[in-house]
């Protein structure tokens, strides 16, 4: 019996014992507990990010103003913590006379931890992805030039970036020339992608864009890794109105009883240094070769070439009557491979124009019959181009 009673008299404390294990699980001090310290981790991103964005934003503003002959600024920058996003809206670059030379409605730079602290502890590249929305590039004299050599002279002796995506969203590119009142849109509604091959460096570029306003256009441009390597590009342009060929020029189409002509082009070019040739295919509806004068053309020449660098080419006719390859120069050759190949699209269009009125059969000049059925013309003429630039390889 003293041995029960003894039990008995222990369990009441065993109890409590067991009792005080249990509601310890539950009411640990805070230092043990993970919510606590995820809610003070949260309080020093915060503080963190407030505290760096000024440090990022005068940073920014005193790199920008390295540029000598340019004049780089931006409206506001934003830092992110999760994923480590900047933003940078109201970008706009200006030459000394307070032209606008580029501007970026929207500019973000995307990476992540694993590539911010690679960079921090081991030196590392960081790999990051750009989305660059509602770009706006004005092309006038040598401007695109001064800019692009500067940019490489800035970009010197600076912690190198590995640009692995790049988004385009609703750019625009505008071209300027001499007594023109205002620069005119060439290209508008560019959406592109530019990405970088991991293995290789090379970058390839793919888009689509309004031409003139109304040319549905789709282009392709590869850029090697090593400037000694030849680049190559490619140029469908299909439905492009002769009334806005006519607007861009500041001028008005002749009045005529029909709707007005269209007409496509489609290009593949390839560029080596400073030698860039390749072959163009051009196709017409409604169009009478005397819609596009002489001196219509050598505008349309003389419009497009106003910026550097500057391409002086040649257009031959092949065995093909709507085929024509061109061959020409760029100048001057120490340009970078992007510019140089935005001239050559450049180049290719006006020639393709021009390769259009040549490619009119004769009796277009003396008796000019009513084209029917424009818009079923044009679509097959469209068509038409789009498979000849494809089964004619590059030269």
């Amino acid at each position: 019996m003293s041995s029960l009673d003894s039990e008995e008299r222990q369990s009441p404390s065993s109890l409590d014992r067991n009792l005080g294990r249990m509601m310890g699980k539950f009411y640990r001090p805070w230092y043990r507990r993970p919510f606590p310290w995820l809610v003070l981790l949260l309080v020093l991103v915060g503080a963190g990010r407030v505290a760096l964005t000024p440090l990022a934003d005068r940073w920014a503003r005193q790199a920008l103003s390295e540029l000598a002959n340019f004049k780089a600024d931006y409206r506001d920058l934003e830092i992110f913590s999760f994923p480590p996003v900047a933003v940078l809206d109201g970008v706009t670059v200006e030459d000394d006379a307070g032209n606008p030379v580029l501007g970026i409605e929207r500019l973000e730079v995307h990476t992540t931890w694993s590539d911010v602290l690679r960079a921090t502890v081991l030196g590392a590249a960081p790999s990051v992805n750009l989305r660059v929305s509602r770009p706006r590039v004005t092309l006038t004299g040598d401007a695109p030039v001064f800019l692009a050599d500067e940019l490489r002279g800035w970009l010197e002796g600076r912690r190198e970036v590995h640009v692995a995506l790049t988004s385009i969203e609703d750019g625009d590119i505008l071209v300027g020339a001499e007594g023109s009142a205002r620069p005119e849109t060439w290209m508008s509604k560019v959406r592109a992608s530019i990405q970088r091959s991991p293995s290789d460096g090379s970058a390839t570029m793919r888009g689509t864009a309004a031409l003139l306003g109304s040319g549905e256009t789709s282009f392709t441009l590869g850029f090697p890794a090593s400037d000694s390597d030849p680049a190559t590009g490619e140029l469908q342009v299909s439905y492009l109105s002769l009334a806005d060929l006519y607007l861009f020029l500041d001028g008005t189409p002749p009045a005529r009883d029909k709707a007005p002509g269209t007409l496509a082009v489609g290009a593949r070019f390839k560029l080596e240094g400073s030698v860039v040739s390749g072959l163009l295919r051009t196709s017409t509806a409604g169009l009478e070769a005397r819609d596009l004068p002489p001196r219509l053309l050598q505008r349309l020449r003389t419009r497009l070439s106003a910026a550097a660098p500057f391409v002086d080419a040649h257009r031959r006719r092949t065995s093909d009557p709507a085929e024509f390859a061109l061959r020409g120069t760029v100048t001057p050759a120490s340009t970078g491979t992007w510019l140089k190949s935005l001239s050559a699209t450049r180049a290719f269009f006006v020639e393709g124009v021009g390769g259009a009125v040549a490619a009119l059969p004769d009796s277009a000049l003396e008796s000019p019959q009513p084209a029917a059925a424009p818009e079923a013309q044009a679509s097959s003429s469209a068509a038409a181009v789009i498979a000849g630039s494809n089964v004619n390889a590059a030269p």
